[in-house]
């Protein structure tokens, strides 16, 4: 039987947008000098739904730990990777990393993708929300996860979870400049066995 993480994590997704800064005056160097192109590797993606660059994502996130006696929450770190050449994602907490490919893929339905990774007592789980243009928890330039790590031995469990929003920077030319903008809210999240779901 899974067990799921009773400690209460949510993962709240908000339209993300930034504003590219304009260019600087000339700066110096001599007659005829010009600034030297951006490294390949710096490249950003423009949008979540046509990844072409392996990037590190911005991220917002919620770390919980489960034991069979304790629950508690604390901060810390997440690092959410896109690697171009292999279509994986790569999450890094603490010291613990795990690769999530295609063929972990075990279930997708039009919001969102579910991975699972078992090894040996140690299974993984990802759930990543689908990028898009409409539709329920599908955006162009944010999206959310959860990531959830139980490790069994006998009756008794350890287990994490981070919960995160993550994205790329909106292109300035999909930032509107005058009129009136509203912003999109849509939350899930887990406590024990039960979902929560919810949008504003």
């Amino acid at each position: 039987m899974r067990i799921l993480v009773r400690s209460a994590l949510l993962s709240a997704m908000v339209m993300l947008a930034a504003c590219s800064g304009g260019s600087g005056g000339a700066g110096g160097g001599g007659t005829g000098s010009t600034p030297p192109p951006p490294p390949a590797q710096s490249m950003p993606n423009n949008s979540l739904a046509d990844l072409r660059y392996s990037e590190n994502f911005a991220n917002d996130n919620a770390h919980g730990t489960i034991t069979s006696n304790s629950t508690s929450t604390q901060s810390r770190a997440l690092t959410v990777r896109y690697e171009a050449s292999s279509h994986d994602y790569v999450l890094t907490s603490g010291n613990v990393s795990q690769r999530f490919g295609t063929s972990d893929i075990v279930q997708q339905d039009a919001a969102a993708r579910y991975y699972n990774k078992v090894s040996d007592n140690t299974e993984d789980v990802l759930v990543l929300t689908k990028p898009g243009t409409s539709g329920p928890l599908t955006y162009q330039y944010v999206g959310g996860g959860l990531w959830r790590r139980i490790t069994t031995s006998g009756d008794d469990y350890t287990g994490s979870g981070d919960a995160f929003a993550y994205g790329v920077q909106t292109p300035a030319v999909d930032v509107p400049r005058t009129g009136s903008a509203s912003f999109d809210v849509s939350m899930i999240g887990t406590s024990g066995l039960t979902t929560y779901s919810g949008t504003g």
